[in-house]
C-alpha cells in the first residue's frame, strides 16, 4: 500500500507532467495545472509539520501509544514534543499497514442505526 504522504507527492509530479504536456497547446491549463501542484504541495507541507500528542498519533497510526514511544525513546521517530510530553509531526508518523483510520461516520453507525429503527 503506499503511504497517503507517497500517493500525493505522486499526484504533484503527475500534475507538473501535465503542466509540459498541456503548455503547447493550453497555456492555461497548463498554468492552472502548475498552481494546483504548488498548492497542494504547500498544504500537503503544512499537514506533515502538524504535531499530535502519542493519543492521536495513535488513533492515526493505527499503532499503540507505547510502540510509538517505544520508537521514540529509541531514537527511530523524532519527539516535536518534550521528554515527558511528546509530540509526534504527522509527517514522521509511521502508518500501520492495512490501518485506516475510522471516519466519526464509522463511529456514529451504531448510533444512528439504532436512530433510524424508530
Amino acid at each position: 500500500m503506499i503511504a497517503r504522504g507517497d500517493s500525493i507527492r505522486a499526484l504533484v509530479e503527475r500534475w507538473r507532467d501535465r503542466v509540459s504536456e498541456l503548455r503547447p497547446f493550453s497555456p492555461a491549463a497548463a498554468s492552472a495545472f502548475s498552481l494546483a501542484a504548488q498548492e497542494l504541495e504547500r498544504a500537503v507541507g503544512d499537514e506533515a509539520a502538524i504535531t499530535v500528542d502519542l493519543a492521536e498519533a495513535s488513533a492515526e497510526s493505527g499503532y499503540s501509544r507505547k510502540y510509538l514511544s517505544d520508537l521514540i525513546a529509541g531514537g527511530k521517530l523524532p519527539n516535536r514534543g518534550k521528554k515527558y510530553e511528546p509530540r509526534i509531526a504527522l509527517g514522521d508518523l509511521p502508518r500501520k499497514p492495512g490501518y485506516h483510520r475510522p471516519s466519526a461516520k464509522d463511529a456514529m453507525g451504531p448510533a444512528l442505526s439504532l436512530h433510524s429503527r424508530r
